[in-house]
């Protein structure tokens, strides 16, 4: 989870992309999508990476909160991605449960939930780029 939210704010947007099996419902707060193709899923994290950057993001921490044990090849992992943004003290972050299955490679993501955003103001705009596509 480190790697990925290193990727998130580098913008190493094609690393995360390869991560989900597409389409990908995912909700967003109240909000639930169906991100449906690898470039919906790249414009969504793009956003996402922009917003951290304009918002003077330097760091990501990740910290998982829970792990399932697998069951049938699948299990869910709750992740908080806590910002590091110099001279504010209070530490804003998004939680998130992927839903994943296991593979070969590795896991993949299936789907997600973000019960927290620290930018839900992004919420009506996330929905637009899935639902525009």
């Amino acid at each position: 989870m480190r790697r990925r939210a290193n990727w998130l704010l580098t913008g190493c947007l094609d690393e995360l992309v390869a991560d989900y099996v597409f389409p990908v419902p995912v909700e967003l707060l109240s909000t639930r999508v169906i991100v449906r193709t690898p470039e919906e899923g790249r414009a969504m994290l793009d956003l996402w990476h922009r917003t951290l950057r304009d918002r003077g993001v330097v760091g990501l921490q990740s910290k998982v909160v829970a792990l399932d044990v697998p069951r049938g090849g699948r299990f869910r992992i709750w992740v908080d991605y806590h910002e590091v943004i110099p001279g504010q003290e209070a530490s804003l972050f998004s939680s998130v449960l992927y839903y994943c299955s296991t593979t070969a490679t590795g896991f993949q993501i299936e789907m997600v939930s973000y019960p927290r955003l620290s930018t839900p103001e992004l919420n009506p705009q996330f929905a637009a780029l899935a639902l525009s596509a």
